[in-house]
């Protein structure tokens, strides 16, 4: 079927229900919801048309002239004009302001004048139309980006050798999104997929479905990792909801309210009362079990968990081999870097080559002993005395197969306070925060 043979199916087909006279306030909502959508997708189509695109810019350029004095004069911010690549920019939140109050008031002014239209049956299948085409460009077009992938890339040299502590949080969700590449291309065509079929009337909800599902992981990618796309990912989540909305009362007959044709499991009503109560017994224990067992694996081993007395990272600045000094030379790979202590059941011991192991720990705070097991070598062991001749530092002495060892280490700035865990939540950005 061609566009506009699509189109002209999907307008022509009015329901008998549009007979009814709308209210007032289904009026007003209808066309805030219209206007507000067309104005929050005002590049489309013309960024997606080759030729076009100046349209775009024309318009684009206009809402500078409306947005800068906006934000000037009625917020007393400054919005800048300048291309960043944030979506969650000052500039962003002023135009959305725009769009809601023009929305607001546009829709009012319609509902109170145009009193002779009993309802706006046939705009709002113009505007369904246009919804669907335009939430498919944005999710063909997020979908082309990672099926051949262009936004998330493998991981770059300067990103392998960066501690992950210094890493933001936007930058971790690169990371680890380019560190799969099947991943990132399944992601998109899922997002394809669900763009194409909104150009189908007859898929267009399984469209929206999809399209929903996808964008309701960005959303919260975006949210909680602090990724500045915020305002407009939400917007296409919100606009795959719409599209569905007609059919949520279909789709709640289907799969929740109208019961199954099944025969009963047994006659007798006090059996299957019985039944059914077991039901609900058995779930409730799952559940309460299996949220107890999660809540005490967070106090024991989770962030709630009791921490090591000698917490931290702890840089060996002096270490004597049998009373030999041995500087911290990259060289000199076997030596002791930093000794780390977080979990009081785990340490970590890093060499000058960067490698990292991990060891079981038995700290006796009486006797000042440490006794560390290697995590996967069992039966290699190393015991540790240790002082604590001030706060931020920390003297160990151990043998090491015949070699004895005299470490006085201090306390590191490097898990203060690490970008990652301390860089927060931000609703503007005004640059993206990808570190």
């Amino acid at each position: 079927m061609s566009t506009i043979e699509l189109a002209s199916s999907e307008v022509s087909a009015v329901p008998a229900a549009a007979e009814t006279a709308w209210p007032f306030v289904k009026r007003w909502v209808f066309a805030f919801t219209v206007i507000f959508f067309v104005l929050g997708n005002w590049w489309f189509p013309w960024a997606y048309i080759p030729g076009l695109d100046k349209v775009a810019e024309w318009i684009g350029k206009g809402w500078d002239v409306v947005v800068v004095p906006v934000a000037a004069h009625v917020f007393h911010v400054t919005a800048s004009t300048a291309q960043t690549g944030s979506g969650d920019s000052t500039y962003s939140y002023v135009a959305f302001a725009i769009y809601i109050a023009v929305a607001l008031a546009a829709g009012l002014a319609c509902a109170v004048l145009d009193r002779t239209r009993a309802h706006y049956e046939r705009v709002r299948q113009f505007f369904r139309l246009f919804l669907r085409y335009a939430l498919a460009a944005t999710m063909i077009s997020y979908g082309a980006f990672k099926v051949i992938p262009s936004q998330f890339t493998p991981p770059t040299l300067d990103r392998l050798v960066e501690p992950i502590g210094a890493a933001s949080p936007m930058g971790i969700l690169w990371t680890f999104m380019g560190a799969s590449l099947p991943y990132v291309v399944l992601t998109g065509m899922v997002e394809m997929i669900g763009g194409l079929l909104l150009t189908m009337r007859r898929t267009a909800l399984l469209g929206a479905l999809i399209s929903a599902g996808a964008m309701a992981n960005v959303v919260a990618l975006n949210f909680c990792y602090d990724v500045p796309v915020k305002l407009n990912s939400t917007l296409y989540l919100l606009e795959a909801l719409v599209i569905a909305a007609p059919d949520f009362r279909r789709m709640a007959s289907v799969f929740v309210l109208q019961p199954r044709d099944e025969r009963p499991l047994f006659r007798k009503k006090w059996a299957m009362r019985s039944v059914v109560a077991a039901g609900v017994l058995l779930t409730a224990t799952i559940t309460f079990f299996s949220l107890r067992q999660s809540d005490e694996s967070r106090r024991t081993g989770g962030y709630l968990a009791p921490r090591s007395p000698l917490r931290g990272v702890w840089s060996v600045d002096e270490l004597t081999d049998n009373g030999a000094s041995r500087p911290p030379l990259t060289t000199d790979v076997n030596r002791w870097r930093r000794f780390i202590f977080d979990s009081p059941r785990t340490a970590n011991i890093q060499f000058m080559s960067d490698a990292r192991f991990r060891y079981l720990i038995e700290l006796n705070e009486k006797a000042k002993t440490i006794k560390l097991t290697d995590w996967e070598h069992r039966n290699r062991v190393m015991s540790f005395a240790y002082a604590r001749p001030g706060a931020r530092t920390l003297v160990l002495d151990s043998t090491v197969d015949g070699h004895k060892m005299h470490a006085v280490c201090h306390l590191s700035e490097l898990a203060a306070k690490p970008l990652l865990t301390t860089r927060g939540f931000h609703w503007i950005n005004e640059f993206p925060f990808n570190r």
